[in-house]
């Protein structure tokens, strides 16, 4: 289950199991996307493979890293988890103190930083998730 004060308007998340777009959020803290009493609404889990399709992968001095926005700008992988880095040419200069699990987080953050959505499309997420699956990569 997930916290509704954690999403907004655009974040993804999974509805009985189906990647989800938040249209609003009710003031008992249920979706409005046609959300009923029993639904699951749990987050949208990243994973290395998720990441890499969605988002696009490199390696920056050995250290596998996701596509996320501009040039500096990176989502990095390591043992512990994910965090947001930014680099300097090939230098990682600094890493955000927290660890990103789930799709949403990195919305909100990427929302926070720069003013403006991740920009994935749901059909993309849908596909990427539904390959995932299928793989049995989540």
């Amino acid at each position: 289950m997930i916290n509704p004060s954690e999403l907004r308007i655009g974040s993804i998340v999974l509805l009985n199991g189906i990647p989800t777009e938040v249209q609003g959020i009710g003031p008992n803290g249920k979706l409005l996307n046609g959300y009923q009493d029993g639904d699951s609404i749990d987050p949208f889990p990243l994973n290395d493979f998720i990441l890499e399709q969605l988002l696009g992968k490199y390696t920056i001095n050995k250290k596998k890293v996701f596509n996320y926005y501009k040039n500096s700008t990176y989502f990095v992988a390591y043992e512990e988890g994910y965090f947001v880095g930014m680099y300097d040419g090939s230098k990682l200069i600094h890493l955000t103190p927290c660890r990103i699990h789930y799709l949403h987080q990195l919305q909100n953050i990427h929302f926070a930083q720069f003013g403006n959505e991740l920009g994935l499309t749901m059909n993309k997420v849908i596909r990427v998730w539904n390959t995932a699956k299928s793989l049995s990569r989540i």
